[in-house]
């Protein structure tokens, strides 16, 4: 028989993963802005950053922002890590 705590680990990094994959959107808001007018052209993180250096010639500004952003990125995804690690060896037990 499969019980939920033993799902419960593989769940918290299915949602870590999922929460990665957010903040690494791109493709979808940029391809869908043609066909909606809500969408701008700063509409996520990535959209900025990539309008500054592209299309606004800014390569600092979209430097600064990508390193803000990574630096962002990757704090997140250790705190989350050490929430799922710290939870997943709580309910091993």
């Amino acid at each position: 028989h499969v019980k939920i705590p033993l799902l419960r680990p593989a769940l918290l990094m299915c949602t870590l993963f999922t929460a990665l994959a957010a903040l690494q959107l791109y493709n979808e808001p940029n391809t869908l802005r043609p066909l909606a007018n809500a969408i701008s052209t700063t509409w996520v993180p990535l959209m900025k950053i990539y309008t500054d250096a592209f299309v606004n010639s800014d390569i600092n500004l979209a430097a600064a922002t990508s390193v803000l952003y990574a630096a962002a990125v990757l704090i997140i995804s250790v705190i989350a890590s050490r929430l799922v690690a710290r939870r997943a060896s709580g309910w091993s037990r």
